[in-house]
Formats: structure tokens, C-alpha cells, sequence
């Protein structure tokens, strides 16, 4: 069991935006994402004790910066699935839709330096970093394939000093998702490919691959056939995405492991202040996920 507890949102967001129910409706910072996972995950397990059904072995982790990119649990929960079975992730759900597929996450920074100079009294003796810097982003959104999956976003930029003056360095910040690992190494040929303009300036890439590519393996395709017969008998029908964002599930499926995501809540607003989930929701996919511990028992 995968689950990880921290929210995007700030210690004291509860002053302002306490948890409320209208009807079905639960709100509250981070009730989607994933909060509601991991009641449902207590209640599914708490539910075969008390009918005394099945329970398999279970090893759970639950992971405090999942939403940094999980940079310290990496290793640790590398090596807690390392050799063990399917892997179920209560991460919510998209639209109902449980995740067998996963983008990756290459995450970089590029830095162009270039020559300060007077702007207008001596404009040929500098090399602008800001230039440079555009035309690399040109290329690295030109570099998206949308077919394939693939999107390269540069998300923020900035350099210079003054405008009068040729500004001698620029960052670029960039965010990939791809859909295959052949697509992963394409772009980190292009990473390496990138050159400036003018050969007075130079170009620096840091950062890296945030989290592998989550492919829906044979062994994922079997998890998700018992789990729609589960569906199934509780009076519903489970479907499947492929999704852009990546989750700890990455790390499993990148071992070769089968891997159920999306377990968690039924609802919307992930990262938003519009951020909800079904109670009634809870109470179906905490059923959906005791019935799958008893397949797997």
C-alpha cells in the first residue's frame, strides 16, 4: 500500500478554509488528494476484520513529500516494494477511474550565461543571455510531441539586470511528461543537444527525472481485471485511465511490479480551493478495496 499524507496547501490553511459537508460533498485542503485515500484504506481493512474475511500480508507506507517529488521516501519505498506483489496506491480517483498508466516527470533547470554591456553605447561587445534563453524555449516546446504523449513546458523565466544593459544571464525552468522511456531518452537528447546562438555565451542544464514513466504492464492489466470483477459484484463498473501527473506508484511500476492507482476518492479540485470528494464515494471504493484484499488474500 502506497499513500502519502502531506497536501500542497500551508500549515494554517484551516483557519480560512475549514473542512465542511454539504450532502454528499466533503470539502476541505487536501480531502482529494489524499486525504480520503487513506480513510479509505483504514476503513477496508478495519471492515475484513470485523466480517472476518481474508486479510494478505500488508506492508504500508506512507510518505511525507509526495508532493515535492518525493525526494527523501524515494529509496525507502524503492526498497519496501522491492520483491513484494501488487501494489495498490489510494491516490484519488480521475472521474472514478482507477490509474494503470502514468506519465513520467523530468523536471530541469537551464541557465545561460552570457556578456553585460551597455545596451546602447556598446551593444556588439555584450551577449545577451535573455536571447539565448528564448530560443532554447522555442526549441524545447517545438520538441513536444502531443501524439505521443510527450509535453515539454517551460513554466517560468528570468534574467537581466537593467534594461539598459545586456543581460548576462537567464533561467528557464521546464517541466516533461512522456509516455515511454523511449520518449524520455529523445528528450534527454535534446537536453544535450541544446546550444546557444552565439558562441560567447554558454548553456548549463541541471535537474533531472523526477519520476520514471508508469507504463500499464501485462501484470497491471491482470490487477485491474479482479478489481472490475469486483466492481462488478458491488453493482458498478470500474474503468481505467492514463493520466499526466505521476505519483509514488511510478517507483513500483518502473521495478516491473503490478500497480492499481487512482483507489483513493471519488471527487475533483486536486491542488485547488474547489477541492471536494463523495462520501457515498468513500463508502464504494472502501468496499472496491476490501473486496481486492480478499482477492489478493
Amino acid at each position: 500500500m502506497l499513500c502519502h499524507y502531506d497536501t500542497v496547501w500551508d500549515a494554517g490553511t484551516l483557519t480560512n478554509w475549514p473542512v465542511a459537508i454539504d450532502g454528499d460533498r466533503l470539502t476541505g485542503p487536501g480531502a482529494f488528494d489524499m486525504k480520503g485515500g487513506l480513510i479509505q484504506f483504514a476503513w477496508a481493512v478495519a471492515a475484513l476484520k470485523a466480517c472476518g474475511l481474508p486479510n494478505p500480508a500488508i506492508r504500508l507506507v506512507l510518505n511525507g513529500d509526495e508532493e515535492v517529488g518525493s525526494p527523501s521516501s524515494r529509496q525507502i519505498i524503492e526498497r519496501a516494494v522491492s520483491g513484494g506483489g501488487p501494489v495498490l496506491v489510494f491516490e484519488s480517483a480521475a472521474n472514478g477511474a482507477v490509474k494503470t498508466a502514468r506519465k513520467g516527470v523530468g523536471i530541469f533547470t537551464i541557465d545561460v550565461t552570457g556578456i553585460e554591456a551597455h545596451a546602447g553605447l556598446d551593444p556588439l561587445a555584450g551577449t545577451s543571455a535573455i536571447d539565448e534563453i528564448a530560443r532554447i524555449v522555442l526549441k524545447l516546446h517545438s520538441a513536444s510531441d502531443h501524439a505521443l504523449g510527450t509535453t515539454l513546458n517551460v513554466g517560468t523565466i528570468s534574467g537581466g539586470s537593467r534594461t539598459n544593459v545586456t543581460a548576462g544571464h537567464a533561467t528557464a525552468e521546464l517541466d516533461v511528461r512522456v509516455t515511454s522511456n523511449s520518449e524520455a531518452n529523445r528528450i534527454d537528447a535534446v537536453l544535450g543537444g541544446l546550444t546557444t546562438a552565439d558562441s560567447r555565451a554558454t548553456v548549463a542544464i541541471t535537474g533531472g527525472w523526477n519520476r520514471p514513466v508508469m507504463e500499464r504492464s501485462a501484470a497491471t492489466g491482470e490487477l485491474f481485471k479482479v478489481a472490475y470483477s469486483i466492481a462488478a459484484v458491488l453493482g458498478f463498473e470500474l474503468r481505467e485511465v492514463s493520466v499526466g501527473g505521476a505519483s509514488d506508484g511510478n517507483f513500483a511500476a518502473a521495478l516491473g511490479l503490478p500497480v492499481l492507482d487512482g483507489l483513493g476518492p471519488v471527487g475533483s479540485g486536486a491542488h485547488a480551493r474547489h477541492e471536494w470528494i463523495s462520501i457515498d464515494g468513500m463508502v464504494e471504493r472502501t468496499a472496491l478495496a476490501a473486496g481486492l484484499l480478499v482477492a489478493l488474500a
